[in-house]
Order: C-alpha cells, then structure tokens, then sequence
C-alpha cells in the first residue's frame, strides 16, 4: 500500500485495517487497537461512487458507507483515543464524474 509505505518512511509504524464500514466500525476500530495498542490518527478514506444504474438498496448502502460509516468510526475513535487526530478524505471521482467540474 503506497499510503503505508509513504507513512512509514517517516520512521514511524504504521498499520491498515480493511472493513466495511457500513456495517461494523466498532470492529474495525477493535481491531486497529489490537494491532497497535493504541490509536493516535483516524484516517476516514472509504468512499464509494458507483459510475452505473444502482437500485434504492444500493443507494442506501452508499450513504451508509459515505455518511455514517465515517461519523460512526469517529464515534469508536473518540472512545479510544482523548487526543488523536482525524482525517476525512473523500474520494475524487466525485468530482470528476458526478458533477463534471
């Protein structure tokens, strides 16, 4: 992962944790701090834009993905870590094929 390697050579440990944050930030969250201990940075990079026809049931599975998947991670993160430091990225096919800009 470029984002790890680029963190890392820094001189600083980094871990990734893939989930789906959809359905289950708690363990997502559960399982970064049994990988490192401890959470110091939350970075929220998960974001799905499908560029095709999608149902209702996809629609609401992309807004929970986008919308509450990052607010739900920071509600874990903040449980765990009083003083760490939060990221939300969103991704950029937004912007260059939802709303042509």
């Amino acid at each position: 992962m470029r984002s790890k390697e680029e963190i890392e050579s820094f001189g600083v440990r980094c871990w990734t944790v893939k989930g789906d944050i959809g359905n289950n930030a708690e363990a997502i969250i559960q399982e970064s701090i049994n990988k490192a201990k401890r959470i110091d940075f939350l970075i929220n990079n998960a974001s799905i834009f499908p560029i095709e026809e999608f149902s209702i049931n996809d629609l609401n599975y992309i807004f929970s993905v986008n919308s509450w998947g990052p607010l739900l991670l920071i509600r874990e993160f903040t449980k765990v870590s009083k003083k760490g430091k939060i990221i939300n990225i969103l991704d950029s096919i937004i912007s260059s094929v939802l709303f042509k800009c």
